[in-house]
């Protein structure tokens, strides 16, 4: 069965383009729905064309393509975050707090499942269970943000441990240092938007 690969643009992955790419979307979300119209239960097509609605700030449209994936491909760790995250942003905490949980069960390792449950936590109160994600998340990748995050937690968590918050002091300082420089991001190919969508299969 013909499968879809990622969507190329000159070599680039059509999630990472520009927002003001909006003719570029429109195209891509064509040929996602043909390809859908066709193998209506493309794992790919359902993600990606998932991925370019949130992209396009058109959650609820989104939100069917990832039910979908996840009950086709209930193994699939990306379709659970996608849907904990844009239930999380519409306020639905104990729903994207569930579903987050199902992809951590596939792969506790997942630092942006991890965050989110995190986030999700906190909103409904749970400061501890919130905290304890927050950290596991810093263990796998540290970074200032979440450096900051979890100090301001410590701090504010009742009866603070003197000990967690020297600690949190003695992270973020070499994280943190105002000398860092930022992160070097990939030129954008200008002739890019006028080039033809290529769709790959295998």
């Amino acid at each position: 069965a013909q499968c879809a690969s990622a969507f190329l643009i000159s070599g680039m992955n059509v999630m990472d383009l520009p927002r003001n790419w909006q003719r570029r979307f429109a195209e891509a979300q064509a040929v996602l729905e043909q390809l859908l119209a066709a193998h209506p239960d493309d794992p790919d097509g359902l993600y990606y064309l998932g991925q370019l609605l949130r992209r396009a700030e058109n959650n609820q449209a989104a939100i069917p393509h990832f039910q979908r994936l996840v009950q086709i491909a209930p193994d699939h760790v990306e379709g659970w975050v996608e849907l904990g995250n844009i239930h999380l942003r519409q306020k639905q905490h104990e729903q994207g707090i569930k579903q987050l949980q199902k992809a951590l069960l596939l792969k506790p390792d997942h630092h942006g499942a991890l965050t989110a449950r995190a986030t999700g936590l906190g909103g409904l109160g749970f400061g501890d269970k919130s905290l304890e994600l927050y950290e596991r998340a810093f263990a796998l990748a540290p970074s200032c943000a979440l450096a900051k995050i979890i100090l301001t937690m410590r701090l504010y968590l009742p009866n603070p441990d003197p000990a967690r918050l020297f600690q949190g002091v003695n992270e973020i300082m070499p994280i943190c240092r105002p000398d860092t420089p930022p992160a070097p991001r990939p030129p954008l190919d200008p002739d890019a938007a006028n080039r033809p969508l290529r769709v790959g299969y295998f």
